[in-house]
Protein backbone atom coordinates (compact mmCIF):
# COMPACT_ATOMS: atom_id res chain seq x y z
CA UNK A 1 0.00 0.00 0.00
CA UNK A 2 2.92 2.74 0.68
CA UNK A 3 4.24 1.64 -2.27
CA UNK A 4 0.81 2.42 -4.37
CA UNK A 5 0.71 5.73 -2.30
CA UNK A 6 3.96 6.76 -3.55
CA UNK A 7 2.94 6.05 -7.21
CA UNK A 8 0.03 7.85 -6.91
CA UNK A 9 1.42 10.87 -5.47
CA UNK A 10 4.87 10.77 -7.38
CA UNK A 11 3.01 12.56 -10.78
CA UNK A 12 1.72 15.57 -8.31
CA UNK A 13 4.91 16.57 -6.71
CA UNK A 14 6.75 16.37 -10.11
CA UNK A 15 4.51 18.71 -11.31
CA UNK A 16 4.80 20.92 -8.49
CA UNK A 17 8.50 20.53 -9.01
CA UNK A 18 8.56 21.93 -12.69
CA UNK A 19 5.77 24.81 -11.86
CA UNK A 20 5.80 26.01 -8.48
CA UNK A 21 3.57 27.99 -9.14
CA UNK A 22 1.01 25.69 -8.89
CA UNK A 23 1.70 24.70 -5.19
CA UNK A 24 -0.97 27.37 -4.34
CA UNK A 25 -3.46 26.16 -6.09
CA UNK A 26 -2.77 22.69 -5.41
CA UNK A 27 -2.89 23.28 -1.48
CA UNK A 28 -6.57 24.80 -2.21
CA UNK A 29 -7.82 22.17 -4.35
CA UNK A 30 -6.22 19.25 -1.47
CA UNK A 31 -8.42 21.38 1.09
CA UNK A 32 -11.72 20.94 -1.54
CA UNK A 33 -11.12 17.47 -1.67
CA UNK A 34 -11.00 16.49 1.62
CA UNK A 35 -14.09 18.78 2.80
CA UNK A 36 -15.91 17.05 -0.08
CA UNK A 37 -14.89 13.45 0.86
CA UNK A 38 -15.73 14.22 5.06
CA UNK A 39 -18.59 16.22 4.84
CA UNK A 40 -20.97 14.94 7.86
CA UNK A 41 -23.87 17.14 6.64
CA UNK A 42 -24.06 16.44 3.21
CA UNK A 43 -27.24 14.45 2.46
CA UNK A 44 -27.08 11.16 -0.29
CA UNK A 45 -27.75 12.62 -3.44
CA UNK A 46 -28.71 11.08 -6.77
CA UNK A 47 -26.51 9.18 -9.72
CA UNK A 48 -27.03 6.04 -8.01
CA UNK A 49 -24.89 6.75 -5.06
CA UNK A 50 -26.59 4.95 -2.34
CA UNK A 51 -28.18 2.05 -4.35
CA UNK A 52 -28.10 -1.48 -2.73
CA UNK A 53 -26.03 -3.04 -5.52
CA UNK A 54 -26.19 -6.50 -4.76
CA UNK A 55 -23.45 -7.19 -6.53
CA UNK A 56 -21.47 -10.35 -5.43
CA UNK A 57 -19.04 -13.25 -6.69
CA UNK A 58 -19.93 -16.75 -6.12
CA UNK A 59 -16.98 -19.19 -4.79
CA UNK A 60 -14.34 -18.69 -2.18
CA UNK A 61 -14.72 -15.89 0.67
CA UNK A 62 -12.92 -12.41 -0.53
CA UNK A 63 -9.51 -12.46 -0.41
CA UNK A 64 -7.29 -9.57 0.90
CA UNK A 65 -6.79 -8.05 -2.34
CA UNK A 66 -10.13 -8.47 -3.36
CA UNK A 67 -11.17 -6.07 0.12
CA UNK A 68 -8.10 -3.81 -1.16
CA UNK A 69 -9.66 -3.42 -4.30
CA UNK A 70 -13.62 -2.77 -2.92
CA UNK A 71 -11.43 0.06 -0.18
CA UNK A 72 -10.45 1.48 -2.93
CA UNK A 73 -13.91 1.63 -5.30
CA UNK A 74 -15.42 2.26 -1.91
CA UNK A 75 -13.31 5.55 -1.70
CA UNK A 76 -13.93 6.34 -5.15
CA UNK A 77 -17.68 6.08 -4.70
CA UNK A 78 -17.41 8.80 -1.34
CA UNK A 79 -15.78 11.05 -3.67
CA UNK A 80 -18.37 10.48 -6.16
CA UNK A 81 -21.00 11.20 -3.65
CA UNK A 82 -20.85 14.72 -4.44
CA UNK A 83 -23.26 17.04 -6.15
CA UNK A 84 -21.43 19.39 -8.58
CA UNK A 85 -18.47 17.42 -8.99
CA UNK A 86 -15.40 19.01 -10.18
CA UNK A 87 -12.99 17.02 -12.69
CA UNK A 88 -10.00 16.60 -9.83
CA UNK A 89 -12.72 14.95 -7.64
CA UNK A 90 -14.08 12.47 -10.48
CA UNK A 91 -10.42 12.20 -11.81
CA UNK A 92 -9.25 10.96 -8.57
CA UNK A 93 -12.35 8.66 -8.32
CA UNK A 94 -10.85 7.52 -11.76
CA UNK A 95 -7.49 7.02 -10.60
CA UNK A 96 -8.71 4.39 -7.57
CA UNK A 97 -11.28 2.41 -9.78
CA UNK A 98 -8.01 2.17 -12.03
CA UNK A 99 -6.13 0.49 -9.12
CA UNK A 100 -8.94 -1.74 -7.73
CA UNK A 101 -9.12 -3.36 -11.45
CA UNK A 102 -5.07 -3.78 -11.90
CA UNK A 103 -5.56 -5.98 -8.26
CA UNK A 104 -9.10 -7.71 -9.34
CA UNK A 105 -10.56 -7.29 -12.81
CA UNK A 106 -12.70 -10.57 -11.37
CA UNK A 107 -15.04 -8.62 -8.86
CA UNK A 108 -18.40 -7.07 -10.34
CA UNK A 109 -18.26 -4.37 -7.98
CA UNK A 110 -15.14 -2.93 -9.17
CA UNK A 111 -16.47 -2.99 -12.73
CA UNK A 112 -19.34 -1.41 -11.86
CA UNK A 113 -17.78 1.65 -9.73
CA UNK A 114 -15.58 2.10 -12.98
CA UNK A 115 -17.95 2.37 -15.44
CA UNK A 116 -20.08 4.38 -12.89
CA UNK A 117 -17.06 6.64 -12.64
CA UNK A 118 -16.63 6.74 -16.19
CA UNK A 119 -20.41 7.73 -17.31
CA UNK A 120 -20.49 10.76 -14.59
CA UNK A 121 -17.59 11.91 -16.24
CA UNK A 122 -20.11 12.25 -19.47
CA UNK A 123 -23.51 12.81 -17.60
CA UNK A 124 -24.10 15.26 -16.19
CA UNK A 125 -20.89 17.03 -15.78
CA UNK A 126 -19.53 16.75 -19.46
CA UNK A 127 -15.77 16.24 -18.55
CA UNK A 128 -15.30 13.90 -21.12
CA UNK A 129 -17.38 13.51 -24.14
CA UNK A 130 -15.05 11.65 -26.11
CA UNK A 131 -15.98 8.34 -28.28
CA UNK A 132 -13.28 6.63 -26.43
CA UNK A 133 -15.02 7.47 -22.67
CA UNK A 134 -17.95 6.65 -24.20
CA UNK A 135 -16.99 3.50 -25.28
CA UNK A 136 -14.86 2.40 -22.19
CA UNK A 137 -18.01 2.91 -20.12
CA UNK A 138 -20.46 0.77 -21.94
CA UNK A 139 -17.61 -2.24 -22.03
CA UNK A 140 -16.88 -1.91 -18.36
CA UNK A 141 -21.07 -1.94 -17.84
CA UNK A 142 -21.04 -4.53 -20.04
CA UNK A 143 -18.58 -6.59 -17.86
CA UNK A 144 -20.35 -5.86 -14.23
CA UNK A 145 -23.43 -7.13 -15.75
CA UNK A 146 -21.50 -10.82 -17.35
CA UNK A 147 -19.95 -10.84 -14.08
CA UNK A 148 -22.84 -10.61 -11.62
CA UNK A 149 -25.79 -11.41 -14.23
CA UNK A 150 -28.62 -11.41 -11.36
CA UNK A 151 -27.73 -7.92 -10.16
CA UNK A 152 -30.75 -5.82 -11.14
CA UNK A 153 -28.69 -3.01 -9.89
CA UNK A 154 -25.49 -3.76 -13.22
CA UNK A 155 -28.54 -4.32 -14.97
CA UNK A 156 -29.96 -0.59 -13.78
CA UNK A 157 -26.56 0.82 -14.44
CA UNK A 158 -26.30 -0.60 -17.83
CA UNK A 159 -28.76 0.97 -18.94
CA UNK A 160 -28.15 4.50 -17.69
CA UNK A 161 -24.56 4.03 -19.20
CA UNK A 162 -26.55 3.29 -22.60
CA UNK A 163 -28.88 5.97 -21.97
CA UNK A 164 -26.55 8.85 -21.30
CA UNK A 165 -23.42 7.86 -22.91
CA UNK A 166 -25.00 6.40 -26.15
CA UNK A 167 -27.99 8.61 -26.00
CA UNK A 168 -29.96 7.18 -29.04
CA UNK A 169 -34.07 7.56 -28.49
CA UNK A 170 -34.36 3.43 -28.54
CA UNK A 171 -31.81 3.04 -25.49
CA UNK A 172 -33.30 5.96 -23.50
CA UNK A 173 -36.87 4.20 -24.17
CA UNK A 174 -35.29 0.92 -22.90
CA UNK A 175 -33.76 2.01 -19.81
CA UNK A 176 -37.52 4.20 -19.31
CA UNK A 177 -38.86 0.96 -19.25
CA UNK A 178 -36.20 -1.50 -17.10
CA UNK A 179 -36.57 1.52 -14.58
CA UNK A 180 -40.21 1.37 -14.40
CA UNK A 181 -40.10 -2.58 -13.92
CA UNK A 182 -37.72 -1.96 -11.30
CA UNK A 183 -39.52 0.60 -9.35
CA UNK A 184 -43.00 -1.77 -9.86
CA UNK A 185 -40.95 -4.22 -7.82
CA UNK A 186 -39.82 -1.82 -4.97
CA UNK A 187 -42.33 1.12 -4.95
CA UNK A 188 -41.14 4.39 -3.75
CA UNK A 189 -37.49 3.52 -3.80
CA UNK A 190 -35.89 6.90 -3.77
CA UNK A 191 -32.63 5.79 -5.74
CA UNK A 192 -34.58 4.25 -8.58
CA UNK A 193 -37.18 7.45 -8.97
CA UNK A 194 -33.51 9.71 -9.61
CA UNK A 195 -32.87 7.48 -12.24
CA UNK A 196 -36.02 7.67 -13.85
CA UNK A 197 -36.33 11.65 -13.63
CA UNK A 198 -32.77 11.52 -15.10
CA UNK A 199 -34.01 9.64 -17.70
CA UNK A 200 -37.61 11.63 -18.30
CA UNK A 201 -34.87 14.74 -18.43
CA UNK A 202 -32.90 13.25 -21.23
CA UNK A 203 -36.35 12.60 -22.79
CA UNK A 204 -36.64 16.48 -22.16
CA UNK A 205 -39.81 15.32 -20.31
CA UNK A 206 -38.56 18.49 -17.97
CA UNK A 207 -42.01 18.94 -16.27
CA UNK A 208 -42.25 15.37 -15.27
CA UNK A 209 -38.56 14.72 -14.13
CA UNK A 210 -38.69 18.43 -11.85
CA UNK A 211 -41.65 16.26 -10.04
CA UNK A 212 -39.76 13.67 -9.42
CA UNK A 213 -36.81 15.01 -8.40
CA UNK A 214 -39.02 17.85 -6.01
CA UNK A 215 -40.69 14.18 -4.85
CA UNK A 216 -37.09 12.68 -3.76
CA UNK A 217 -35.56 16.03 -2.14
CA UNK A 218 -33.23 17.18 -5.18
CA UNK A 219 -34.30 20.58 -5.29
CA UNK A 220 -31.26 21.38 -7.20
CA UNK A 221 -32.21 18.58 -9.89
CA UNK A 222 -35.60 20.06 -9.52
CA UNK A 223 -35.19 23.86 -9.94
CA UNK A 224 -32.73 23.30 -12.90
CA UNK A 225 -35.56 20.94 -14.46
CA UNK A 226 -38.52 23.36 -14.22
CA UNK A 227 -36.18 26.36 -15.63
CA UNK A 228 -35.73 23.89 -18.75
CA UNK A 229 -39.53 23.51 -18.78
CA UNK A 230 -40.24 27.25 -18.67
CA UNK A 231 -41.60 27.73 -15.25
CA UNK A 232 -39.57 29.99 -13.58
CA UNK A 233 -41.08 30.53 -10.93
CA UNK A 234 -40.56 26.91 -9.72
CA UNK A 235 -37.42 26.91 -9.99
CA UNK A 236 -36.53 29.56 -8.30
CA UNK A 237 -38.31 28.19 -5.36
CA UNK A 238 -36.95 24.92 -5.50
CA UNK A 239 -33.52 26.51 -5.18
CA UNK A 240 -34.52 28.35 -2.38
CA UNK A 241 -35.64 25.12 -0.97
CA UNK A 242 -31.76 23.72 -1.19
CA UNK A 243 -30.17 26.92 -0.27
CA UNK A 244 -33.12 26.53 3.15
CA UNK A 245 -31.48 23.04 4.13
CA UNK A 246 -27.76 24.86 4.01
CA UNK A 247 -25.55 26.79 1.98
CA UNK A 248 -23.73 24.73 -0.42
CA UNK A 249 -21.96 25.49 -4.04
CA UNK A 250 -23.97 23.73 -6.40
CA UNK A 251 -27.14 25.66 -5.00
CA UNK A 252 -25.31 29.09 -5.09
CA UNK A 253 -24.02 28.34 -8.87
CA UNK A 254 -27.68 27.62 -9.47
CA UNK A 255 -28.98 30.38 -7.90
CA UNK A 256 -26.65 32.85 -9.89
CA UNK A 257 -27.75 31.38 -13.12
CA UNK A 258 -31.94 31.82 -12.50
CA UNK A 259 -31.15 34.84 -11.04
CA UNK A 260 -29.12 35.83 -13.98
CA UNK A 261 -31.01 33.98 -16.56
CA UNK A 262 -34.47 33.42 -15.30
CA UNK A 263 -35.52 37.27 -14.07
CA UNK A 264 -32.52 39.36 -15.10
CA UNK A 265 -31.44 40.43 -11.44
CA UNK A 266 -27.81 41.25 -11.68
CA UNK A 267 -27.62 42.14 -8.29
CA UNK A 268 -29.45 38.83 -7.46
CA UNK A 269 -27.13 36.84 -9.15
CA UNK A 270 -23.83 38.44 -7.96
CA UNK A 271 -24.78 37.87 -4.12
CA UNK A 272 -25.20 34.26 -4.78
CA UNK A 273 -21.86 34.11 -6.55
CA UNK A 274 -19.99 36.30 -4.06
CA UNK A 275 -21.20 33.49 -1.07
CA UNK A 276 -19.05 30.95 -3.03
CA UNK A 277 -15.55 30.62 -1.51
CA UNK A 278 -12.36 31.71 -3.24
CA UNK A 279 -11.04 28.18 -3.08
CA UNK A 280 -14.44 26.72 -4.57
CA UNK A 281 -13.82 28.92 -7.51
CA UNK A 282 -10.74 26.76 -8.72
CA UNK A 283 -13.47 24.28 -9.75
CA UNK A 284 -14.57 24.97 -13.28
CA UNK A 285 -18.19 25.11 -13.04
CA UNK A 286 -18.58 27.65 -10.41
CA UNK A 287 -16.01 29.94 -12.07
CA UNK A 288 -18.16 29.45 -15.66
CA UNK A 289 -20.67 31.00 -13.76
CA UNK A 290 -18.86 33.67 -11.64
CA UNK A 291 -17.33 34.46 -14.58
CA UNK A 292 -20.43 34.68 -16.46
CA UNK A 293 -21.90 37.18 -14.25
CA UNK A 294 -19.22 39.28 -14.07
CA UNK A 295 -18.91 39.68 -17.84
CA UNK A 296 -23.24 40.26 -17.86
CA UNK A 297 -22.49 42.77 -15.23
CA UNK A 298 -18.95 44.12 -17.05
CA UNK A 299 -16.46 43.82 -14.33
CA UNK A 300 -13.29 43.57 -16.10
CA UNK A 301 -11.52 43.45 -13.07
CA UNK A 302 -13.36 40.33 -11.26
CA UNK A 303 -13.09 38.65 -14.39
CA UNK A 304 -9.22 38.80 -14.17
CA UNK A 305 -9.15 38.14 -10.36
CA UNK A 306 -11.21 34.62 -10.86
CA UNK A 307 -9.14 33.66 -14.24
CA UNK A 308 -6.13 33.92 -12.61
CA UNK A 309 -6.53 31.48 -10.03
CA UNK A 310 -7.85 28.53 -12.46
CA UNK A 311 -5.38 25.96 -12.41
CA UNK A 312 -5.37 25.15 -16.17
CA UNK A 313 -6.29 26.71 -19.61
CA UNK A 314 -8.71 24.80 -20.98
CA UNK A 315 -12.63 25.11 -19.00
CA UNK A 316 -14.75 21.77 -19.45
CA UNK A 317 -18.05 21.97 -17.69
CA UNK A 318 -21.78 22.00 -18.39
CA UNK A 319 -21.36 25.86 -17.86
CA UNK A 320 -18.38 26.42 -20.35
CA UNK A 321 -16.78 25.02 -22.56
CA UNK A 322 -13.54 26.91 -23.85
CA UNK A 323 -10.79 28.53 -22.93
CA UNK A 324 -10.30 31.06 -20.18
CA UNK A 325 -8.67 33.57 -22.36
CA UNK A 326 -12.24 33.70 -23.68
CA UNK A 327 -13.02 35.74 -20.29
CA UNK A 328 -9.82 37.64 -20.33
CA UNK A 329 -10.00 38.77 -23.88
CA UNK A 330 -13.49 40.02 -23.55
CA UNK A 331 -12.17 41.45 -20.02
CA UNK A 332 -9.66 43.69 -21.67
CA UNK A 333 -12.38 44.63 -24.49
CA UNK A 334 -14.26 46.18 -21.44
CA UNK A 335 -11.28 47.93 -20.76
CA UNK A 336 -11.03 49.76 -23.96
CA UNK A 337 -7.58 47.70 -24.56
CA UNK A 338 -8.02 46.20 -27.55
CA UNK A 339 -4.62 44.80 -28.07
CA UNK A 340 -4.68 42.87 -25.25
CA UNK A 341 -8.17 41.47 -25.84
CA UNK A 342 -6.58 40.64 -29.75
CA UNK A 343 -3.27 39.50 -27.66
CA UNK A 344 -5.51 37.12 -25.21
CA UNK A 345 -7.89 35.51 -27.74
CA UNK A 346 -4.75 34.49 -29.65
CA UNK A 347 -3.84 32.64 -26.89
CA UNK A 348 -7.38 30.89 -26.67
CA UNK A 349 -7.07 29.95 -30.25
CA UNK A 350 -4.05 28.13 -29.70
CA UNK A 351 -5.67 25.92 -26.53
CA UNK A 352 -8.69 25.20 -28.59
CA UNK A 353 -6.73 23.97 -31.54
CA UNK A 354 -5.38 21.81 -29.09
CA UNK A 355 -8.38 20.37 -27.94
CA UNK A 356 -9.69 19.80 -31.92
CA UNK A 357 -6.67 17.48 -32.62
CA UNK A 358 -8.76 15.00 -30.50
CA UNK A 359 -11.85 15.83 -31.42
CA UNK A 360 -11.70 17.87 -34.71
CA UNK A 361 -15.62 17.54 -35.59
CA UNK A 362 -16.58 18.52 -32.19
CA UNK A 363 -19.26 21.51 -32.56
CA UNK A 364 -18.99 23.31 -29.14
CA UNK A 365 -14.97 23.48 -29.83
CA UNK A 366 -15.68 24.68 -33.42
CA UNK A 367 -17.98 27.24 -32.75
CA UNK A 368 -15.23 28.62 -29.81
CA UNK A 369 -12.44 28.87 -32.38
CA UNK A 370 -14.95 30.73 -34.85
CA UNK A 371 -16.05 33.22 -32.17
CA UNK A 372 -12.59 33.72 -31.26
CA UNK A 373 -11.20 34.35 -34.82
CA UNK A 374 -14.21 36.61 -35.80
CA UNK A 375 -12.68 38.40 -32.31
CA UNK A 376 -9.89 39.17 -33.82
CA UNK A 377 -11.01 40.16 -37.28
CA UNK A 378 -10.39 36.98 -39.15
CA UNK A 379 -13.89 36.78 -40.80
CA UNK A 380 -12.64 34.04 -43.49
CA UNK A 381 -11.67 31.40 -41.14
CA UNK A 382 -14.41 32.31 -38.58
CA UNK A 383 -16.45 31.60 -41.83
CA UNK A 384 -15.03 28.35 -42.83
CA UNK A 385 -15.51 26.80 -38.78
CA UNK A 386 -18.85 27.92 -38.75
CA UNK A 387 -20.24 26.31 -41.92
CA UNK A 388 -17.94 23.14 -40.57
CA UNK A 389 -19.37 23.13 -37.33
CA UNK A 390 -22.81 24.27 -39.16
CA UNK A 391 -22.37 21.19 -41.33
CA UNK A 392 -21.44 18.33 -38.88
CA UNK A 393 -24.48 19.47 -37.15
CA UNK A 394 -26.77 18.86 -39.97
CA UNK A 395 -27.80 22.38 -40.34
CA UNK A 396 -28.29 24.90 -42.99
CA UNK A 397 -25.19 27.69 -43.58
CA UNK A 398 -27.00 30.56 -42.35
CA UNK A 399 -29.05 28.59 -39.41
CA UNK A 400 -28.85 31.23 -36.39
CA UNK A 401 -29.36 29.33 -33.01
CA UNK A 402 -28.33 30.28 -29.52
CA UNK A 403 -24.57 28.85 -29.97
CA UNK A 404 -23.68 30.49 -32.66
CA UNK A 405 -25.60 34.12 -32.61
CA UNK A 406 -22.31 35.35 -30.78
CA UNK A 407 -20.16 34.30 -34.05
CA UNK A 408 -22.33 36.04 -36.66
CA UNK A 409 -22.59 39.28 -34.28
CA UNK A 410 -18.82 39.49 -33.73
CA UNK A 411 -18.29 38.82 -38.14
CA UNK A 412 -21.25 42.19 -38.78
CA UNK A 413 -24.36 39.94 -39.94
CA UNK A 414 -26.55 41.47 -37.65
CA UNK A 415 -30.22 40.71 -39.35
CA UNK A 416 -29.85 36.78 -39.24
CA UNK A 417 -29.48 37.17 -35.58
CA UNK A 418 -32.57 40.03 -34.80
CA UNK A 419 -34.57 38.05 -37.27
CA UNK A 420 -33.53 34.35 -35.16
CA UNK A 421 -34.13 36.49 -32.07
CA UNK A 422 -37.56 37.72 -32.81
CA UNK A 423 -38.93 34.53 -33.40
CA UNK A 424 -37.80 32.90 -30.57
CA UNK A 425 -38.92 35.54 -28.19
CA UNK A 426 -42.47 34.98 -29.92
CA UNK A 427 -42.43 31.32 -29.76
CA UNK A 428 -40.71 31.30 -26.24
CA UNK A 429 -39.47 27.97 -26.62
CA UNK A 430 -37.98 26.31 -23.46
CA UNK A 431 -35.13 28.20 -21.82
CA UNK A 432 -36.29 31.29 -23.83
CA UNK A 433 -35.32 33.81 -20.79
CA UNK A 434 -31.43 32.57 -21.45
CA UNK A 435 -31.86 33.93 -25.25
CA UNK A 436 -33.57 36.98 -23.44
CA UNK A 437 -30.66 37.39 -20.86
CA UNK A 438 -28.15 36.65 -23.23
CA UNK A 439 -29.57 39.43 -25.13
CA UNK A 440 -29.94 41.55 -22.76
CA UNK A 441 -26.32 41.63 -20.93
CA UNK A 442 -24.01 40.20 -23.45
CA UNK A 443 -20.86 42.29 -25.26
CA UNK A 444 -21.97 40.37 -27.98
CA UNK A 445 -24.76 42.23 -28.77
CA UNK A 446 -23.71 45.40 -28.64
CA UNK A 447 -23.69 46.31 -31.89
CA UNK A 448 -27.51 45.81 -31.83
CA UNK A 449 -28.14 48.63 -28.70
CA UNK A 450 -29.22 50.78 -30.78
CA UNK A 451 -31.02 48.37 -33.53
CA UNK A 452 -35.14 49.31 -33.12
CA UNK A 453 -36.21 46.12 -34.30
CA UNK A 454 -33.53 44.30 -31.30
CA UNK A 455 -35.15 46.90 -28.51
CA UNK A 456 -38.04 45.69 -29.73
CA UNK A 457 -37.90 42.31 -29.90
CA UNK A 458 -36.76 42.30 -26.27
CA UNK A 459 -39.47 44.70 -25.02
CA UNK A 460 -42.42 43.13 -26.26
CA UNK A 461 -40.82 39.73 -24.19
CA UNK A 462 -39.42 40.72 -21.18
CA UNK A 463 -39.64 37.72 -18.26
CA UNK A 464 -41.66 38.14 -15.44
CA UNK A 465 -39.79 39.59 -12.62
CA UNK A 466 -36.74 41.23 -14.71
CA UNK A 467 -36.30 45.11 -13.87
CA UNK A 468 -37.76 47.23 -17.18
CA UNK A 469 -34.94 47.99 -19.79
CA UNK A 470 -33.44 51.22 -20.23
CA UNK A 471 -35.38 53.43 -22.24
CA UNK A 472 -34.10 53.14 -26.28
CA UNK A 473 -31.33 55.19 -27.32
CA UNK A 474 -31.97 55.33 -30.80
CA UNK A 475 -30.19 55.04 -33.47
CA UNK A 476 -28.33 58.90 -33.33
CA UNK A 477 -26.16 56.96 -30.11
CA UNK A 478 -22.74 55.84 -31.50
CA UNK A 479 -23.00 52.38 -30.57
CA UNK A 480 -19.51 50.01 -28.65
CA UNK A 481 -18.79 48.77 -32.37
CA UNK A 482 -18.60 52.15 -34.42
CA UNK A 483 -14.84 52.53 -33.00
CA UNK A 484 -14.14 49.67 -35.45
Amino acid sequence: NVEAEEEAVTPIVALIKKRRWLLPAVGAAVVLVIVAVWRPWRAPVGRGANLDLSISRSGSPATPETTDARRLVEHAREITQELGLSRAQLEAAEALCERALKIDPTDPRVWFEAARTDMLMIFPTGFDRSDARRKQAQERAARAVSLAPDSVEAQLLQAAVLAHAVGTPALIDEADSKIRKALAARPGDRELTIRLAEVLREKKKFAEAAALFEQTGEFEFAGWSYFQAGNSTAALAEVQKSLNKGQSVTALQLSAILEARAVENLDAAKDAVDKIQPSELLAERPAAVALKIAVFRREPDRILQITKALPRDFMDSSEFRGPRQYFTGLANEMAGHKDAAETEWKAGIAVVDEQLKTTPDDRELLLMSAWLQAAIGERRKADRLLTRAQAGAGLKPEAVDAANAGIYLRMGRTEPVITWLSNTMKEKPAMWESVHAEARFSPDYDRLRTNKKFDTALRESMPAGAPPLAEFAGSEKKSFWDRF
